[in-house]
């Protein structure tokens, strides 16, 4: 027993010491790259996750022969793990992050990733990655810019420039970085291929920027300046009841026409208002946004960030969860009403409801609801365009609570 006890702990060790969980993944890729000079540019974006340790430094090469990754500062050229750039992010839980590299003296594209862990760096590879092989372009078209910045998204670091062939989703097809102080680029493809979408990236991945184009870029052009978005450095909800404030702060903003400020609690994204903007500022901001027609039990919100050119991001989701504490039948609104009405109730657990219109007279003339509903707050409309002038009574049931009230059709 004591040998078998023995073993078991040498095999967890070694596969521990090994990396045992942990994985290092390519994740996207450009399908071509460009190879005709040693500063030639691409980038992959890696994943990591469940390391043992956040110290960890990579280097992609083949062979011997080391592509230039920027370290933040520099391209380097690391012939020791030592010498690499450091993984941003937490891969002990996860990290993505773009590698930017150059051909430097490399002749092959075809690489692999590899990295390992602190403090000296020397052990085993903590974890080998082979990279896909992309195409080489042959045929070169470029797509020159600039991206100006305010603070906050400053140009003393580079961020990723990427073209894909379709507006939304498609295909990533090349991909290089902005230069430093300037945020230039040159964007290098392949003849034939039609680039539809540009992205500006943060090395970890943020999206910054989106530049479309439904006929597509197929030749060398000049696309000019494009500033980078507002900066959003806060985005909450808060519950109130049935009523949910959204409050939101910039620190900086470029040519912010406003926002949109969408809803979903149906599964489907709904624009619910629009808050407008303060155009350029260097200077934080502040906005709120009230949502009075709440209904549902989960709630998620987002703000559609418009630029004045029209182009927009979308900021994080953030998801308020309501929990009415009583049972309650609201006074229809508007009322009086023509020719249709809403009427709203609050459950605070999950309950059969049914909720019946009737007339003076006491007979049923519509059955509204009659069915299970989570808890939360709901509403319905009611459109009695055929029933004629006069009042009408409303009543709900759900478990052991019941009310009435009282509504006025006026044609």
């Amino acid at each position: 027993m004591l040998k078998r006890y023995t073993f078991l702990l040498f095999l967890f060790t070694v596969l521990a010491f090994n990396g045992f969980g942990q994985s290092a993944v390519m994740t996207l890729r450009p399908r071509y790259v460009d190879i005709s000079a040693r500063t030639s540019e691409s980038a992959v974006l890696m994943t990591l996750s469940s390391y043992s340790s956040n110290d960890a430094k990579y280097r992609l090469y083949n062979g011997f022969n080391q592509y230039n990754c920027w370290n933040g500062i520099t391209f380097v050229s690391a012939t020791s793990y030592a010498a690499g750039p450091s993984v941003p992010g937490t891969p002990t839980s996860s990290s993505t992050f773009w590698i930017i590299y150059q051909r430097g003296n490399n002749n092959s594209n075809v690489a692999e990733y590899s990295d390992r862990l602190g403090p000296t760096y020397d052990g085993s590879n903590y974890r080998t990655s082979a990279l896909t092989a992309p195409l080489s372009i042959s045929s070169a078209f470029n797509l020159n810019g600039s991206f100006s910045a305010a603070p906050g998204y400053d140009l003393t670091q580079r961020y990723v420039v990427l073209g894909y062939d379709a507006t939304t989703s498609g295909t990533l097809l090349c991909a290089t970085s902005t230069a430093l102080t300037t945020g230039a680029y040159i964007l290098v493809c392949q003849v034939g291929q039609n680039i539809k979408r540009i992205e500006v990236r943060t090395v970890t991945n943020t999206l910054l920027k989106t530049l479309t184009n439904e006929t597509g870029w197929t030749v060398t052009t000049n696309l000019g300046d494009s500033p980078l978005p507002v900066e959003l450095t806060s985005f909450t909800a808060r519950t109130v009841g049935s009523v949910i404030n959204l409050t939101w702060e910039t620190k900086t903003e470029v040519d912010n026409n406003g926002f949109v400020v969408e809803r979903n609690s149906t599964g489907t994204w709904q624009k619910i208002g629009f808050v407008e903007g303060h155009g350029t500022a260097n200077s934080p901001k502040y906005y709120n946004f009230t949502d009075k027609s709440v209904t549902g039990n989960k709630i998620q919100y987002r703000l559609r960030q418009v630029d004045n050119d029209g182009s927009f991001e979308y900021s994080d989701v953030v998801e308020v969860e309501l929990a009415p504490t009583t049972f309650a039948l609201d006074q229809n609104y508007p009322n009086p009403f023509n020719p249709a009405t809403t009427i709203r109730f609050s459950l605070p657990t999950a309950s059969v409801v049914t909720l019946n219109v009737y007339n003076t007279l006491g007979e049923k003339v519509a059955t509204l609801l009659n069915g299970s509903l989570e808890s939360g707050y709901h509403q319905v409309s009611f459109d009695v365009a055929n029933l004629p002038s006069g009042l009408y009574l409303y009543e709900i049931k759900a478990g052991e609570f019941s009310a009435i009230k009282k509504m006025l059709l006026m044609k």
